[in-house]
Order: structure tokens, then C-alpha cells, then sequence
């Protein structure tokens, strides 16, 4: 089986290596574009991860799990709205 996970914009280790500013502009653009409003978290894209190798998903392939919130159904231009 081959199977992927496709993460959004996720608060990792990764974030501390920028300057504050650029931080606090990550955090922004996760509330902004994306349905939570917030980045999202190693733990979750592990979680997709762990259940693609559980024999939960044995029936499960050529698939891409998305962990990001519908960020990828937004952008900038089209904001996400309380409406969907």
C-alpha cells in the first residue's frame, strides 16, 4: 500500500528557528486561512500517520489524508467563513 499525509501549516520545533515577527506572522496566517483558525500540531499529523500504518486502514490505498484543517480548500483571496 502507499499511502500519504499532506500537513497544512503546523506549529513544530521548526517555528523556533525564526525571528519572533515572522512566528507571530505564522500564527496569523493559520487563523486566517484555514477553518480552526489555528496552526495545527505534531501530534495531530502523527496521529493521521499512526492510523495509516494501524490495520484500520488496511483497506486504505493511493490515498493523500489532508491534516490541515481545510486549508487547502482556502486561500487568502477566499477566506474561510463560519458559514461552511
Amino acid at each position: 500500500r502507499v499511502n500519504a499525509v499532506a500537513p497544512g501549516t503546523i506549529r513544530s520545533s521548526g517555528l523556533d528557528t525564526y525571528a519572533p515577527e515572522y512566528q507571530a506572522r505564522f500564527e496569523e496566517f493559520g487563523a486566517l486561512n484555514n477553518y480552526l483558525g489555528r496552526l495545527g500540531t505534531c501530534e495531530e499529523v502523527a496521529s493521521a500517520v499512526i492510523f495509516l500504518c494501524s490495520p484500520g486502514s488496511s483497506y486504505i490505498t493511493g490515498a493523500t489524508l489532508r491534516v490541515d484543517a481545510a486549508e487547502s480548500l482556502f486561500s487568502p483571496i477566499i477566506p474561510p467563513t463560519a458559514s461552511l
